[in-house]
């Protein structure tokens, strides 16, 4: 399933060069960043595929899914790509690891909290929308906490 999944997002890749570049432009160079983000999406692919027939039973199971087809329902790729960009909003900010633990301006502070946004408008508009939704959230909780919103 996981191999299955990891070609599924080689092949989005090489079908959509904007986001293939977008991706070599920011893993380029090492670092946090680059590390956090392989990390993400490690765990991410491993924990969704490991659940991944729970999620499609649920999926269709909800009320508002029942329509929704299996091969819908199984699609790692959303998870995955929303893994691989979720910090994208965070490489303008990539100056600030590695530097003593000084106090953030409030603009800075600022731009970290939306950095989800801006991670997600910077995306391609061919990016499927339930992985820029994961950019876009990756940092709100379900009890409404978290940010940006």
């Amino acid at each position: 399933m996981l191999e299955e999944a990891a070609l599924d997002l080689m092949n989005y890749l090489a079908e959509n060069p904007v986001t293939a570049a977008l991706l070599i432009r920011t893993m380029n160079g090492g670092g946090y960043l680059p590390d956090h983000t392989g990390a993400v999406f490690y765990l991410a692919m491993v924990l969704g595929s490991t659940i991944q027939t729970y999620i499609a039973e649920d999926r269709m199971r909800r009320s508002c899914c029942k329509d929704l087809s299996a091969q819908t329902a199984m699609d790692l790729r959303p998870l995955g790509l929303g893994a691989m960009f979720m910090d994208l909003g965070m490489y303008a900010l990539t100056n600030l690891y590695g530097e003593p633990d000084e106090e953030l301006t409030p603009a800075v502070r600022k731009q970290i909290i939306e950095h989800p946004l801006t991670g997600a408008d910077m995306l391609p508009q061919s990016f499927p929308a339930a992985a820029r939704m994961i950019v876009r959230t990756h940092h709100e909780n379900l009890d409404g906490t978290g940010y940006p919103a």
